[in-house]
């Protein structure tokens, strides 16, 4: 039940329109951003959630008003976190219950077990039923002996017993007689004694966990209170000036997309509009020749590109006219692979003759001067279905020499997805592997998932340098990449990532000392994907282009020519490892696993419309 991502970020845009037009009490408030936090660590998994409340979540909760805010249903959200938490395996929480002190009298011992009874119970019965043992309770309790959240839980009982037989309907502004005002006010004063009962009992070392696994069940009253405010039915905030922020539970979540004139609330956390088909995307590249160059090694990583590059065939609605594999170092396995992979795509897919040594020889294949080239690492597990058709189409202004795809795992593009606030918070999970649900004692386990949090700092800095820490030295860094990135894409907010067009030397190419060039640090940039033409190769010197072909391409050609490089924002990529991240990546993550399977997903799929 609750919102689902998509409802919630149109919530927040609409939210942030009626804010802009009118009230000041858009999602960017305290309580609206608390409540999406609180449905989104609903929805998140056992671990991450577990993590979360485990930290410092729900901190600021405790300077908050406790009030039902028809705006805001908060108790509701609450209501179903405690749930969906109590339902996490045993002895993630440890449920608490007020110890009582000597102090109380028997009497009000009974009384509180009483109370406890009779809130077990759930539904309206329980606010009546409820009401009469916490009135016992508050009867025979000392304030001072009892248990606050009993106290609370008695108040509000209270509460929501007077509004129910009352027949309480909220009264809009202006109406409403004696008897509402009466309710209203007494209502208020009972919410406001259970809000400072509960919020006295801060002793714990995690408050607002505690308060949640609590065996006295506070936001189930609050919730049930809350309902009578948020009456009448949900209307637009433009149509009645009250509004409640929920979908119903049955109704399906449309497609995320950007109303007309609307502006997205929270910049990290994008509406992206659907774009183009494929068909479009190619609109106007039909006579431009396209030829892809994968540098060949690894037939596990290669089975992955493989559907996306079936998917950028021409033949199948993409630009691709060929797809030359070139052999840089593969095991007798990957080339036995490789031929098959041919002999079932021919003539498209090839194993070209070439010239040259090491690395040079890539790019003999490239000897028509007006085709495009798409050089690819054979270890890119995503590709947008616009990222080719952008690549080709950038390269044909000719306004840079190389163009490289907005590739995800970058030495310097994942740095400026950290300027733009792209990448999500994401952290290692405990050291020790765990057991499987289903095969706890066995020797079968599992890669632990890594946990989202955006409420504290990051893991690190990504330097914008080419071969710093991390991204490229750390595995960690290339997992934490990843892991933002499928996030990303599985609730639709991938387009956080189109930084628009980015030039890599726009300081510059570097500086000589005495008669030797030296780049600067950050000029150099990885060529995981990279569209070019035969001419821009014109200035490479072929000993260099063998021994290091990334800084000759990406910096020494770039300088001799006196031209710019640049990357498309709109041309999303992922790369899945550095050599020094490849060891760290396979051994400590399933990542490459569900690269294969979102792969499996897209191939299976005729037609993959773009979220932007």
């Amino acid at each position: 039940g609750g919102p689902t991502n998509f409802t919630l970020a149109r919530l927040a845009a609409e939210e942030h329109e009626s804010e802009t037009a009118s009230r000041g009490d858009s999602a960017g408030c305290k309580v609206g951003r608390f409540l999406l936090s609180v449905w989104r660590l609903v929805r998140s998994g056992a671990e991450e959630r577990a993590w979360n409340l485990q930290q410092s979540f729900g901190k600021g909760f405790y300077v908050l008003p406790w009030r039902p805010q028809p705006d805001w249903p908060i108790f509701r959200a609450l209501t179903r976190l405690r749930a969906v938490a109590l339902r996490d395996a045993a002895g993630t929480y440890v449920a608490r219950r007020c110890e009582r002190l000597e102090a109380n009298s028997a009497s009000a011992i009974a009384a509180e077990d009483e109370l406890m009874q009779a809130l077990q119970v759930g539904g309206p019965i329980a606010l009546l039923s409820g009401a009469t043992a916490g009135s016992r309770f508050l009867l025979h309790a000392s304030p001072s002996a009892a248990c606050p959240l009993a106290i609370a839980a008695a108040y509000w009982a209270l509460a929501g017993s007077l509004l129910a037989t009352a027949g309480f309907v909220a009264p809009s502004a202006g109406s409403g007689g004696d008897k509402e005002r009466a309710v209203e006010v007494e209502v208020g004063r009972l919410i406001r004694l259970g809000e400072e009962a509960a919020k006295s009992w801060q002793m714990q070392r995690l408050p607002f966990l505690d308060l949640l696994v609590s065996a006295w069940p506070l936001w189930d009253i609050a919730s049930r209170i809350e309902e009578h405010y948020l009456t009448p039915p949900v209307q637009s905030r433009r149509a009645s000036g009250r509004t409640l922020k929920t979908a119903p539970v049955s109704a399906a979540p449309a497609p995320p997309q950007r109303a007309q004139g609307a502006s997205v609330v929270d910049p990290r956390e994008p509406v992206c509009p659907r774009g183009p088909g494929r068909e479009a995307m190619a609109r106007g590249l039909e006579r431009q020749r396209v030829e892809v160059i994968v540098v060949y090694g690894r037939c596990d990583r290669v089975k992955i590109l493989h559907r996306y590059l079936l998917r950028n065939l021409r033949i199948n609605g993409g630009v691709v006219d060929r797809v030359h594999f070139v052999v840089f170092a593969a095991m007798q396995e990957d080339l036995e692979y490789l031929q098959q992979l041919v002999a079932d795509h021919g003539p498209v897919y090839n194993i070209p003759q070439v010239t040259g040594r090491r690395l040079a020889k890539i790019y003999s294949v490239c000897e028509d001067p007006d085709t495009v080239y798409i050089k690819i690492d054979d270890d890119v597990v995503f590709l947008a279905d616009e990222a080719f058709p952008n690549m080709v189409r950038e390269r044909l202004r000719g306004r840079c020499g190389l163009v490289s795809a907005n590739v995800v795992n970058h030495a310097i593009l994942s740095a400026v997805h950290q300027d733009v606030g792209a990448i999500r918070n994401f952290f290692m999970p405990p050291d020790e592997w765990v057991a499987a649900e289903e095969n706890v004692g066995s020797k079968d386990w599992r890669k632990p998932r890594w946990l989202h949090s955006d409420e504290g700092l990051a893991m690190g800095v990504i330097m914008k340098q080419a071969q710093s820490q991390c991204v490229w030295a750390m595995w960690e860094c290339g997992a934490w990449m990843h892991e933002s990135f499928l996030s990303r894409l599985a609730d639709g907010t991938d387009c956080a990532y189109d930084f628009g067009w980015h030039d890599f030397h726009a300081h510059g190419h570097g500086n000589f000392l005495g008669d030797r060039f030296v780049p600067l640090p950050y000029t150099r940039w990885s060529i995981n994907v990279i569209a070019f033409k035969k001419e821009d190769l014109a200035e490479a010197r072929a000993a260099d282009l063998a021994e290091d072909d990334e800084a000759e391409l990406s910096v020494m050609v770039h300088h001799r020519m006196g031209k710019r490089a640049c990357a498309v924002g709109h041309a999303l990529a992922v790369h899945f490892s550095y050599s020094r991240q490849d060891d760290g990546i396979m051994e400590n993550t399933d990542l490459l696993a569900r690269y294969d399977a979102l792969s499996l997903e897209l191939a299976a799929a005729p037609e993959v419309t773009p979220r932007r």
